[in-house]
C-alpha cells in the first residue's frame, strides 16, 4: 500500500513537472510571437542593402518560434489524460461529494461537522484550515510590516516639535498671558519711540493669538508700508510666520459667527511665499522661542530680526555680486550680517 501511494505522488509529480514546463514553453512562444510581429511592422529596411539582413532575422526568429511550438507540442502530448489518485486529492473529492452540490451552501450549511464526515476527510479539512490560518496570518503579518514599519531610512527634521500647554499654570501666569502682558507693553513703547513698527492683534483665543506686524517709513507726511507679516502664538510660543506683500490683504472665513484669519491662504507672489518658507527656518532652526520669557525688549528684538527680511531686495549675492536673479532677490542669509545672501541657485 505505501509502495503504490508513493508511485502515485512520484507520478503526480511528474505530471506538475510537465504541466509548469509546458506553461514556461507557452510564455517563451508567446514572447516569440510578438518579437516576430514588432520586427515584422516596425522596423522596416530604409535601404535596399539591409534587406538581405533583415530576412535572415526574420527567418531565424521564425525558426525559433516553430521550434518552440514543437517542444510544446512534445509536452503536450506526453501529459495524462487525468491526474493520479493520490490520497489528499481523494480526501477533497470525498469531502465535496459529502457536502452540498452547491458550492456556496457548503459554507452555510454545517457539512463541517464531526458527525458527517469520516476521518480521513475531517483531517483533511482541519489540515485546510490550520493551512489557510497560516497562510492569512503571515499575509496580515507582512501586511502591517510593510505598512506600518517601514525600514527606510527618514530623512532628518528640522522642525522644532510644539510643545503641549501646561495645565498648571493659572489664568494670570500662562505664557499666553505672559505674551499678550508683553505685548500691550510693546505697543506702548512703539507709540513713544515711533520705531516704524506697526503691531495690532487679528484673532485672540484663551490660549493663542495672531499678530499683524506692519514696518513702515515717513514719507510726505504719509507712511509707506515696506513689510507687511503675521505672527501666530500659540500657549506662549511663535509657531508660523506669514508674509503677504504690503498691499495685500489677509483671508477671512467665518467660523461659527466668528471671523477667522485663513492661514492656509498665502500671497500670490512667489518671493513672499519664499519669504514665509526662510523666516519659518530661521523660527524653528535659530529662534528658538519655547525658551523665551516675554518681555516688551524680547518682542521688540524679535520684531527687529524678522523686519531685516525687507533689506533682502536691496542685497547683494555674495557668490554673483547681483541683487536679482530668476527674478528673485538673495532669499538665504544670516540675521546677524546681510552680506552673506545667497540665491537659491547659488548657493
Amino acid at each position: 500500500m505505501g509502495s503504490s501511494n508513493a508511485q502515485a505522488s512520484q507520478q503526480y509529480e511528474r505530471v506538475l513537472q510537465q504541466c509548469n514546463n509546458c506553461l514556461v514553453l507557452l510564455r517563451q512562444l508567446r514572447n516569440r510571437v510578438m518579437r516576430l510581429h514588432s520586427h515584422l511592422f516596425q522596423s522596416l529596411p530604409q535601404s535596399k542593402e539591409m534587406w538581405h539582413a533583415y530576412f535572415r532575422r526574420v527567418e531565424r526568429l521564425d525558426k525559433e518560434l516553430r521550434d518552440c511550438f514543437d517542444n510544446l507540442e512534445n509536452y503536450a502530448k506526453g501529459l495524462a489524460n487525468q491526474l493520479p489518485q493520490i490520497d489528499p486529492l481523494n480526501r477533497l473529492r470525498a469531502v465535496f461529494q459529502q457536502s452540498n452540490p452547491q458550492v456556496l451552501e457548503i459554507y452555510r450549511s454545517d457539512v463541517f461537522q464531526e458527525e458527517q464526515l469520516d476521518v480521513q476527510a475531517l483531517e483533511t479539512v482541519e489540515a485546510m484550515i490550520d493551512c489557510e490560518n497560516w497562510n492569512e496570518g503571515n499575509f496580515q503579518t507582512y501586511t502591517y510590516l510593510g505598512e506600518f514599519l517601514r525600514l527606510q531610512r527618514r530623512r532628518p527634521s528640522s522642525v522644532v516639535p510644539r510643545p503641549l500647554s501646561c495645565s498648571y499654570w493659572s489664568t494670570g501666569m500662562s505664557p499666553h498671558a505672559q505674551f499678550e502682558s508683553a505685548f500691550a507693553q510693546f505697543q506702548k513703547e512703539l507709540l513713544k519711540n515711533k520705531t516704524g513698527i506697526f503691531p495690532t492683534f487679528l484673532e485672540r483665543t484663551a490660549v493663542g493669538s495672531i499678530v499683524e506686524l506692519k514696518y513702515g517709513v515717513l514719507f510726505e507726511k504719509q507712511i509707506v508700508f515696506t513689510q507687511k507679516m503675521l505672527m501666530i502664538e500659540n500657549a506662549g510660543v511663535v509657531e508660523q510666520m506669514l508674509f503677504v506683500a504690503p498691499h495685500e490683504e489677509w483671508s477671512f472665513y467665518t467660523d461659527l459667527g466668528e471671523k477667522r484669519v485663513d492661514l492656509s491662504k498665502t500671497s500670490q507672489y512667489v518671493v513672499y511665499q519664499k519669504l514665509s518658507v526662510q523666516a519659518n527656518l530661521h523660527l524653528m532652526q535659530t529662534i528658538n522661542t519655547q525658551e523665551i520669557r516675554w518681555t516688551a525688549q524680547t518682542l521688540h528684538q524679535l520684531s527687529s530680526a524678522f523686519g531685516k527680511f525687507q533689506h533682502v531686495f536691496e542685497a547683494t549675492c555674495r557668490n554673483c555680486k547681483k541683487v536679482m536673479k530668476d527674478f528673485l532677490p538673495p532669499l538665504i542669509f544670516d540675521f546677524r550680517n546681510l552680506k552673506n545672501a545667497l540665491h537659491e541657485t547659488c548657493r
